[in-house]
């Protein structure tokens, strides 16, 4: 009973990512977010995750503790987060 209600958690989370995603692409077509390409920009959950760990780092959080709340995401990844906020930070100084 358990391994069927995981797995129904699994789809019901998946199911839930791809409505709101949709939402979100159909968002950027009505107001005409694109991306390098001149195509529709199309969100993914990815995306989402970074600026969250960005905002963490942004925000005074060390690096353990940024890949504690991210839980799966690997160190190199949160050594990227602490990169790009240094960056953004030099590049608001100036």
């Amino acid at each position: 009973m358990l391994e069927y209600s995981f797995k129904y958690y699994l789809a019901v989370r998946l199911l839930l990512q791809i409505s709101v995603l949709r939402h979100f692409d159909r968002f950027a077509e009505r107001v005409n977010i694109v991306d390098e390409k001149g195509e529709y920009f199309h969100f993914t959950v990815y995306a989402f995750r970074h600026r969250f760990g960005i905002n963490l780092t942004k925000n005074g959080l060390n690096m353990a503790q940024v890949h504690q709340l991210l839980a799966n995401v690997t160190s190199e990844m949160t050594m990227t987060y602490a990169k790009i906020t240094q960056k953004l930070k030099l590049e608001n100084n100036h």
